[in-house]
């Protein structure tokens, strides 16, 4: 699969901010309120193109469905939809970025971070040097 060429809607950062607030709230669901349902999210609220995501309800199920579709780790199918990944210096607001164990949502609170969301829900976490991501539009 080629990956997709996206284009950022005018209103972009309205959206993800709309879209970062109703996820605050969301509790952690394998397959529905994971973090690759809420990068899938993000590029929607961004481009309004949402990426397919496969069906799974545990933690072994989503590591069965990458298999499935022939990626190694959740990384190499974020490559495969989004393009090549880049440096977390180079994304701004609003891009995809991967911090080794998740997908997040390059963000800025007080400075760059990733908002990502997992069982205690949407946390901002600052980047390190092996921090890679994924431009978005």
């Amino acid at each position: 699969m080629d990956p997709v060429a996206l284009t950022r809607l005018p209103d972009w950062d309205a959206r993800l901010a709309e879209t970062v607030s109703l996820w605050r709230a969301r509790p952690f669901a394998w397959g529905a309120a994971d973090c690759a349902a809420w990068a899938a999210a993000c590029v929607e609220a961004t481009t309004g193109w949402r990426p397919a995501l496969p069906r799974y309800t545990t933690e072994a199920g989503a590591a069965r469905a990458l298999r499935r579709l022939g990626h190694a780790s959740l990384a190499e199918a974020a490559s495969a939809v989004l393009g090549p990944a880049v440096a977390w210096g180079a994304l701004r607001r609003g891009d995809i970025v991967w911090d080794g164990r998740a997908l997040g949502c390059w963000w800025y609170e007080a400075g760059p971070s990733g908002l990502f969301v997992g069982p205690e829900g949407l946390v901002a976490a600052v980047p390190v040097a092996d921090w890679r991501g994924w431009k978005v539009g």
